[in-house]
């Protein structure tokens, strides 16, 4: 494009007036929708906090009661005279009895301080457990072992709770530990519903997943402890972020009981921010009929402004060539147009004086 070319360019009254009322009509639009956007967006984080918060809270909960439950038995039991007495005809009983009031627990048992076993609530033989974690936990000073693993007896995952038995002085004698089935838990969260795209984990102290929603744990436990979820879990945030297995953006809660295990529970972005996504669809339709009725009001508007000033520049190149028999309609006019119609007559009168003064000059 040539300089000229650039310097003759410029918008008529239709572009004008569409400029004009495209910009009062999208721009407080587009202010409504900044603050529209960022107040859903606060809203939609607030409730998937809520939402999260108390899925994890009741799951948390539920964990927290049933691993209560078994601390504190396997605790009392632990410190009965009839097993503090190590006598195998002696403790079997309490097993076995420990075995029947909770039908979770598919085995307990007690152990010497070399690691085999003394007594079994089933009859199989005595095994040596000496190179366990719980076993070796327990007898190094901890007050509590643990360990989760696949149940040989359902598939399913078990753990394996021990704590000390100890004599009067606080010597440990041995080490008493149950196996109990997590399927109470377990399958509770595989049914876990939570929003439309939401799910839920438990992870173990060391990373294992325990189990998750709509998952099947196979015959090892996952390990997790790269999982952004198992990271954070220490952490004092409320909410964080991270990718799924299915590469999908999710936000998501995490609470650690005292045992270490994690209940995770997560919805996707795209759940959370859907109203967010609804009210950007509004705001864009508001600004494409806005767009349309700018275009609308233009079309209207400028013709009635077009049509009077390109009639007055033709009637002032009449003028400039010395015809002055025009009337001026639009001097009746009482806005702008109108004065400067009255305007031009004016100068005609003047140009058809000073046209008429100079010929009788030189006819004289």
């Amino acid at each position: 494009m040539t300089t000229k070319a650039r310097k003759n360019f410029s918008l008529g009254i239709f572009g004008k007036l569409f400029l004009a009322f495209l910009l009062a009509a999208l721009i407080p639009l587009l202010v409504t929708w900044y603050y529209a956007r960022d107040r859903a967006i606060q809203d939609a984080e607030q409730f998937a906090q809520l939402l999260l918060d108390n899925h994890a809270a009741r799951i948390a909960s539920k964990v927290d009661s049933w691993s209560r439950l078994n601390r504190q038995s396997l605790i009392e039991h632990a410190a009965t005279p009839a097993v503090v007495s190590m006598k195998p005809e002696v403790v079997r009983p309490v097993l076995v009895a420990m075995q029947q009031a909770q039908p979770w627990s598919y085995l307990v048992f007690a152990m010497a301080p070399d690691g085999m076993s003394i007594a079994r609530s089933d009859k199989e033989a005595p095994i040596n457990y000496a190179d366990r974690g719980y076993f070796k936990s327990v007898m190094s000073g901890a007050p509590l072992g643990q360990q989760v693993l696949i149940s040989r007896t359902n598939g399913k995952p078990a753990w394996i709770l021990s704590v000390g038995i100890r004599d009067t002085s606080g010597s440990v004698l041995g080490v008493l530990a149950k196996g109990s089935s997590l399927a109470e838990i377990t399958d509770s969260l595989v049914s876990e519903s939570i929003g439309r795209t939401g799910k839920a984990m438990l992870l173990s102290n060391d990373g294992k997943l325990l189990a998750m929603t709509g998952a099947t744990i196979g015959k090892e436990l996952r390990d997790m402890k790269e999982h952004p979820a198992f990271v954070a879990r220490r952490s004092d945030q409320r909410v964080i972020r991270f990718v799924d297995e299915n590469r999908v953006p999710v936000i998501g809660r995490v609470i650690t009981n005292d045992l270490g295990w994690s209940v995770v529970v997560y919805l996707t972005e795209a759940e959370v921010f859907a109203k967010v996504n609804q009210t950007n669809a509004y705001m864009a339709t508001l600004l494409l009929a806005a767009a349309l009725f700018a275009t609308l009001f233009a079309l209207v508007v400028a013709p009635t402004l077009a049509r009077p000033i390109k009639r007055l520049t033709a009637i002032t190149e009449e003028i400039s060539r010395g015809n002055f028999a025009h009337e001026i309609k639009e001097s009746r006019r009482g806005d702008e147009i109108g004065a400067l119609a009255r305007s031009i007559e004016r100068m005609t009168r003047s140009l058809r004086i000073a046209m008429t003064r100079l010929s009788e000059r030189r006819t004289s």
